[in-house]
């Protein structure tokens, strides 16, 4: 049975190519905002997963958006073990929409049995009031 080790999500993510070691840059637990809708432009998740010796060397997946549970964005994705029993899943998403404040999930979930391996969740909050714009007279 596959098995959630770590889920994050920050601005970005980082691998060092000589010693293959991963950096999440700023962690991302809130979002705040003055105003909705909000686009997110870049969001980084990594999702570190172990299999036991009998589950197969790749599954096919999908990471769910979701907010308040309602569905915003779904993307497909192959978790591939090859011999290892550790995998290292990075998703770099490239623009998100989010319509309004409340709870954002982001789930990691096998597509075989639609189960849910792991998630982070990401507070969404309106702070403020937006500032109307000013007219000036001359």
């Amino acid at each position: 049975m596959i098995k959630a080790k770590l889920a994050v999500c920050g601005e970005k993510a980082i691998r060092d190519a000589i010693s293959n070691k991963i950096s999440v840059v700023n962690i991302v637990e809130s979002i705040k905002s003055p105003g909705f809708p909000l686009f997110v432009p870049e969001l980084t998740c990594l999702f570190i997963t172990e299999r036991s010796k009998k589950d197969p060397e790749s599954i096919d997946c999908f990471i769910r958006f979701s907010l308040d549970k309602k569905e915003l964005n779904i993307v497909p994705g192959k978790i591939s073990y090859t011999d290892k029993l550790l995998n290292r899943f990075i998703l770099v998403m490239n623009g998100l929409v989010i319509p309004k404040p409340g709870m954002l999930r982001i789930s990691l979930f096998s597509k075989e049995n639609n189960k849910e391996i792991a998630f982070w969740k990401i507070a969404i909050e309106k702070i403020g009031k937006l500032a109307k714009k000013e007219q000036s007279q001359i």
